[in-house]
């Protein structure tokens, strides 16, 4: 048991800067996880919250410049491109 404890006092230079650097990349790997998961839970829940107020009945709708709905993205992109024809 005492060999041990020597064994772990006595890294070298070198084993404690790739113990080190492990470390940090796992770590960097868990961050960058957690932070991809958050953003993916953060737009999804924004696309529940948000509900039609005009039953889905985007031509006569006040909000639909700012809804993010995909029925008023997709008339919005129709109505753009009817009126440059």
């Amino acid at each position: 048991m005492d060999g041990r404890k020597e064994d772990a006092k006595n890294l070298t230079r070198r084993e404690l800067l790739a113990g080190g650097l492990r470390w940090l990349a796992a770590g960097a790997l868990v961050a960058a996880g957690a932070t991809m998961t958050g953003k993916n839970l953060l737009r999804r829940g924004d696309r529940q919250a948000e509900t039609c107020i005009n039953e889905f009945i985007c031509r006569d709708c006040s909000a639909v410049s700012g809804c993010r709905l995909p029925q008023a993205m997709s008339y919005r992109q129709n109505t753009r491109g009817a009126e440059r024809d």
